[in-house]
């Protein structure tokens, strides 16, 4: 039985919520908010020095990034370069083989071969 069903069989067994299962300071505190006289409190310096250093590998990482994703276009516009070509060459070889069955088909009908001499 997992832990949802569990909760569940609980919860229909009390007749009452969910949270009627958790201990009582915690009910009490899940609808109080922060003081407003709470502040964040001020990183110090090593807690700035790590920050520092995190950001700092950040920026390397955002740089690295950027080198492969350049590189990563450069290819891509490579290969797609060679697939333009490639679809050219395709479309001329189809434009002969079809002139070349109608060159095939004109010398059956006159009774020779194409390219032959008599």
């Amino acid at each position: 039985m997992d832990e949802l069903s569990w909760m569940s069989s609980l919860h229909r067994k009390r007749r009452g919520s969910l949270t009627s299962f958790l201990p009582g300071s915690w009910k009490d505190q899940r609808r109080r908010s922060l003081p407003t006289s709470w502040k964040e409190p001020k990183p110090r310096g090593a807690e700035r020095n790590n920050l520092a250093a995190i950001i700092k590998q950040l920026g390397g990482l955002s740089r690295h990034a950027e080198d492969i994703f350049g590189e990563l276009f450069l290819e891509a516009s490579s290969f797609y370069l060679r697939m333009s070509r490639l679809q050219e060459r395709v479309e001329t070889l189809g434009l002969k083989v079809t002139q070349l069955d109608s060159t095939m088909e004109e010398g059956g009908k006159s009774g020779e071969r194409p390219g032959t001499h008599t």
